[in-house]
C-alpha cells in the first residue's frame, strides 16, 4: 500500500506541474498572438512589406531633400550674382 500511495502522490504532484505549465503557455501564447497578428498585417500589409516600402519612402525622401538643397544653393548664388550685377552696372 504504501509504494501505490506513493505512485499516487507522484502523478498528483505530476498533474499539478502540468497544469501550472499549461497556464504559463497559455498566458505565453495570450502575449504572442498580437505580436503574430502585427506581423502579419492585422488586416494591412505584413510589417516586412511595410518596413520595405517606408524604407523606398525614405530613400525618395533623402533624394528629393538632397536636390532641395542644390536648388536653395544655385538660387541663392544667382540671386546674389544679379545683385552684384546690378550694383556693377550701376557704376
Amino acid at each position: 500500500m504504501p509504494e501505490s500511495k506513493k505512485i499516487t502522490d507522484s502523478i498528483d504532484e505530476l498533474r499539478i506541474v502540468v497544469l501550472k505549465m499549461d497556464k504559463r503557455l497559455e498566458l505565453v501564447q495570450c502575449q504572442i498572438t498580437p505580436l503574430v497578428k502585427l506581423m502579419n498585417g492585422n488586416g494591412k500589409e505584413g510589417l516586412p512589406t511595410r518596413l520595405t516600402m517606408t524604407e523606398q519612402r525614405i530613400n525618395i525622401v533623402e533624394k528629393s531633400a538632397s536636390w532641395v538643397m542644390r536648388l536653395t544653393v544655385t538660387s541663392l548664388l544667382s540671386a546674389i550674382g544679379a545683385v552684384v550685377y546690378l550694383l556693377l552696372s550701376r557704376i
